[in-house]
């Protein structure tokens, strides 16, 4: 998110913006920007804002009131807010108005309002014109008055405050009785992200409660403490009184903590801190010289003139030396370096000195020297020298100061442009890695629906574990055919489950999920039942229960509404894939059966073994083929009475006509004597055929079909001879023409006549058409135009940098785009930051092009071997030193690690349980809320259920109000599948009215049969 933060940020730093707006790109333009001086470098608001809109748009943008801070006299708040507004309208943008308590309503003076309160109001009514008329997103938060405890900032109210108590005396405006009410920044940006994190279109006022209600006279009494003998004098404002209104604590969770009047010792201590590190002697006086530049200039001219008054006395009478005019060179001097009006004292300094020499030296008397014209030409020149030097001076000066104040306002709106640029291509890299790193792009719907898109229903259930497997990154999918309208029956399921999965349920048993389903057939396990899947999906034909796709387990970061629509939109296109397939098998029935009978043609047949093969190959199922043995009884007899001997699910197919197969299907050897027992009570004797003889008959089937295309064949046999034959006389023609002249092609073209069937010949006959049509003279003329255009094509620029429009999600590359672009862009990716691009890379690993597979396993194996690396050193300097540092650096990156997915399997858990063991010495050392929620969700991570329930158990004492401490109640609720535990938690969220972030809410919103938690 790009956020813009203006107005009155005296109350802004780093810790707030990361507090408000974490892993968001912030952007703060203080309030005396927006007014341009002559003095000022800054950039008007008006130039900064047209950067910004050629920059970005922001998404979210805060204003801070000037009213924040107490009996502020700053003035242009509400035309700020205007031109705020007004760059914002027509835009989807979020604006948040935190304005102080002297617009809330009720705020008023003995007289009935007060200026303040008239101008917050009209703020107030500024934003909810905007709001109606130009449709900005926009919400008043009333506050109140601001104060900071960082360290980093100085209080635009409480350093004065100080500073005037310092004197021994201070006055406060408001009565001793009149409400004072406070807040602290660092809670106010609590609130804002929180606000933020919740936000809706609406238009609405938030008012935050004053927890505290402390008066001007509590915090008058709180500076008599911190400074003895302090003299305090109220005024007779009434103050300002926020409403009552629990509106930000029930729907935020949120509520102040931190008073005023405990913080004030601390921050007036780091206000005389830096008090006293200012007021040494020493610093001072050197920061009073710099200050006071006129009495240095003074003092240097005077002693100037007293130096070169000596330099003239003691040369004087030197023949060589007197020459120089050394009251001259000293008016030279201090007029180039201090300008006209200095020039013009030391012009009068040395003017005294001359007079002085005259009358000492030379005898000369006061009218002697005034009444003879020609002894006035020294002086003049003194002063018309001084004057000419210092005007010279005062100019260049000027022309510098110019220059300076150009230099410096192009310097600082250079930096500005910079930054915005270097802000501009890291959003660009971000957005990039957005797209590129996009699942849910249209290709994956592509791709599903092309996979689909077959008529045999076996087909689609392999292809459906496949891509839930894949799409949903789940292994424990399973597929059942509901048979008899008694049975579930298993068809397919993944391979992980595949040997363990129920093979058959009764629908009594299913009855919870075919009758929670509802309209959408979507059912959900949400009170944890034993033996039943945690999601199931119910495919309906002619009004009953059909098929009925499974997932037996989630993940925690899988039981969320966006995975639950996930699954109901994968089983809808499913749902819509078996509906054509069933179809098209109920309208081919008679053809693909023998007469009278459900025993499939060969054809048929071997459609249906070659699926099942197909999931044996994939490890998703599993069956038997069993071949009749001849008996006593005709062929034709058996088939007509096979159907009643095998399950609805199985398959009779009959083989060259004379050989009966039954296809039990999800059957295994361990099953052969049942079958046989169930089938020798019909007066059928059968036997196995192993896996050779099942490729045989495949291949059998599918080189006779239906043994009626024998015919076909032969006729495409001769059709093919006769094409042959003529294409054979078409060659022999063109070579004799070739050599009789009558053909104007050389021989090297026989070849291609002969080795390429129809297009060579039709080839040589174009050229031939060429060459009699256009004449030989076209070769130069083509040669030279090739020429020109390669000598054009090269002398065109190569533009620098990427081609933005050809970006697009991996995932939709590596499904719809052509190899060439799929190649390129996994070059783009790993010559910019493959680490960014881990899980994309693991994606694309498993890419049917051999290059981009290999590209990305390489890119993979690098970053794995770089991080394990760096994970072995820091494990060997833990062992050799484990102090405090080397253990945090260690156990951090170990989370990283663990977090980024290179670690698989075995190694993976051995290291997850070296994780845990290294946060728990970590909380021997510090008792930190973050180190102890880390540590608990290693121990679930683990398995240690009854271990992380300890640590969450004590944590709930400590922090009731700590939304992760709950949802890791609820985590291991879950792990242990007790449906009641999970809804206490959420009832406990409920009444103790915990806030819940976005993402915490749509997990919430999952346990709560989809509706949205707060």
């Amino acid at each position: 998110m790009e956020v813009l933060v203006v107005g009155n940020t005296a109350y802004v730093d780093d810790d707030f913006c990361a507090k408000a707006f974490p892993g968001d790109h912030v952007k703060v333009v203080a309030a005396q920007e927006a007014r341009r001086d002559e003095s000022s470098p800054h950039a008007s608001w008006k130039e900064l804002l047209q950067h910004l809109e050629q920059a970005y748009e922001f998404d979210r943008v805060v204003y801070l009131s000037n009213y924040l801070t107490p009996h502020t006299d700053t003035v242009g708040d509400i035309e700020l807010l205007r031109s705020v507004f007004r760059t914002c309208a027509g835009r989807r943008v979020q604006l948040l108005y935190v304005a102080g308590p002297a617009g809330a309503e009720g705020a008023a003076d003995a007289a009935g309002r007060t200026g303040k309160g008239i101008i917050a109001h009209a703020a107030n009514g500024l934003c909810r014109y905007y709001a109606a008329r130009e449709g900005v997103q926009t919400k008043i938060l009333r506050v109140p008055f601001l104060y900071t405890a960082s360290a980093a900032l100085e209080d635009p109210f409480l350093v004065p405050l100080f500073d005037a108590c310092s004197t021994g005396s201070v006055a406060l405006q408001g009565a001793q009785d009149a409400a004072f009410p406070l807040l602290c920044a660092e809670e106010l940006a609590v609130l804002i992200r929180r606000i933020f994190d919740s936000w809706d279109a609406s238009f609405e006022t938030l008012d935050v409660a004053d927890s505290f209600h402390h008066t001007a006279g509590d915090l008058g009494e709180a500076l008599k403490v911190l400074f003895p003998g302090l003299a305090v004098a109220y005024g007779d404002s009434a103050g300002y009184a926020l409403p009552t209104n629990d509106t930000v604590r029930v729907r935020y969770g949120w509520f102040q903590r931190y008073d005023l009047l405990r913080d004030l010792s601390t921050i007036q201590a780091r206000w005389d801190a830096g008090r006293s590190k200012k007021a040494n002697p020493l610093r001072a006086a050197i920061d009073r010289i710099q200050l006071r530049t006129l009495p240095i200039k003074c003092l240097e001219t005077g002693v100037a003139w007293v130096l070169f008054e000596v330099l003239e006395r003691l040369f004087s009478q030197s023949a060589q030396l007197n020459v120089l005019d050394y009251r001259l060179l000293y008016v030279v001097l201090i007029g180039t370096l201090y300008g006209l009006d200095f020039g013009l004292v030391a012009a009068l300094l040395a003017s005294v000195g001359l007079a002085l020499s005259y009358f000492t030296q030379y005898g000369y008397t006061f009218q002697g020297l005034f009444y003879e014209p020609s002894n006035w030409l020294p002086f003049i020149a003194y002063f018309v020298v001084g004057a000419v030097c210092g005007y010279v001076q005062l100019r260049n000066s000027e022309a510098i100061r110019v220059e300076r104040d150009q230099n410096e306002l192009v310097r600082n709106r250079n930096t500005f442009l910079t930054q915005l640029y270097h802000d501009a291509i890291e959003d660009k890299r971000a957005y990039k890695r957005q797209i590129v790193g996009r699942h849910d792009s249209f290709g994956k719907i592509f791709a599903v629906t092309q996979e689909l898109d077959v008529l045999n229903p076996r087909d689609i259930y392999r292809k459906c574990c496949e891509l839930m497997g894949e799409i949903l990154e789940n292994d424990s999918v399973a597929i059942y055919h509901v048979s008899g309208g008694a049975f579930a029956r298993l068809v397919a399921a993944s391979p992980v489950i595949a040997e363990d999965a129920t093979r058959s349920f009764s629908l009594e048993q299913l009855a919870p999920l075919l009758g929670g389903g509802s309209r959408s057939n979507l059912w959900v396990n949400r009170e944890l039942t034993p033996g039943l899947p945690m999601f199931g999906y119910s495919i309906e034909r002619d009004g009953a229960p059909a098929v009925l796709i499974s997932v037996r387990r989630a993940a925690q970061n899988q039981m969320t509404l966006y995975y639950q629509n996930l699954f109901r939109i994968l089983c809808g296109l499913v749902e819509s894939a078996l509906g054509r397939a069933f179809d098209y098998e109920a309208v081919a029935q008679d053809k693909r059966c023998v007469d009278g009978t459900c025993v499939l043609k060969q054809a048929a047949f071997g459609q249906e073994l070659a699926a099942e093969q197909a999931l044996a190959d994939s490890k998703m199922g599993s069956f038997l083929l069993l071949r009749v043995v001849p008996g006593m009884e005709p062929v034709g007899e058996l088939v007509g009475a096979i159907g009643s001997a095998i399950r609805e699910n199985d398959a009779a197919g009959l083989v060259d006509g004379d050989v009966l197969y039954l296809l039990m299907r999800q059957a295994k050897a361990c099953d052969l004597p049942i079958i046989r027992e169930r089938l020798s009570a019909m007066q059928i004797a059968v036997e196995p055929v192993d896996g050779e003889d099942i490729v045989a008959l495949l291949q059998r089937i599918s080189y006779t079909g239906d043994g009626e295309g024998g015919g076909c064949r032969l006729i495409s046999l001769v059709v093919a001879a006769v094409l042959l034959l003529i294409y054979t006389l078409v060659c022999l023609m063109l070579w004799t023409l070739m050599k009789l002249g009558l053909l104007p092609v050389r021989g090297h073209m026989l070849p291609v006549i002969v080795l390429v069937p129809l297009w060579g010949p039709l080839l040589v006959v174009l050229l031939s058409v060429r060459s009699a049509v256009f004449g030989e003279g076209l070769k130069e003329s083509a040669l030279e135009s090739l020429r020109f255009n390669d000598d054009l094509h090269r002398s065109m620029p190569v533009p620098s940098g990427e081609d933005d429009a050809g970006v697009v999600p991996l995932e939709e590359a590596l499904i719809v785009n052509d190899p060439a672009y799929r190649r390129r862009l996994m070059l783009s990716m790993l010559t910019e930051e493959p680490d960014a691009y881990l899980a994309q890379l693991q994606m694309a690993k498993l890419n049917d092009d051999v290059e981009v597979a290999h590209y990305a396993a390489t890119a993979v194996a690098q970053i794995s071997k770089e991080s394990d690396l760096k994970l072995q050193q820091l494990e060997r300097a833990f062992k050799t030193d484990p102090s405090a540092q080397n253990l945090n650096e260690y156990c951090d990156f170990l989370g990283e690690y663990l977090g980024s997915g290179l670690a698989e399997g075995r190694v993976a858990q051995i290291q997850r349980q070296q994780y845990a063991r290294l946060l728990a010495r970590r909380c021997e050392r510090e008792d930190a809320l973050e180190l102890r929620i880390r540590y608990a969700t290693a121990l679930a991570d683990v398995g240690q259920i009854d271990e992380a329930q300890a640590v969450i158990d004590q944590l709930v004492l400590d922090v009731p109000e700590e939304q992760e401490v709950w949802m890791l109640c609820l985590r291991l609720a879950v792990m242990r599948r007790d449906g009641d535990e999970v809804h206490r938690v959420i009832d406990a969220i409920d009444k103790q009215h915990v806030y819940l972030s976005a993402a915490n809410r749509e997990e919430l919103a999952f346990w709560r049969n989809g509706e949205e938690a707060r």
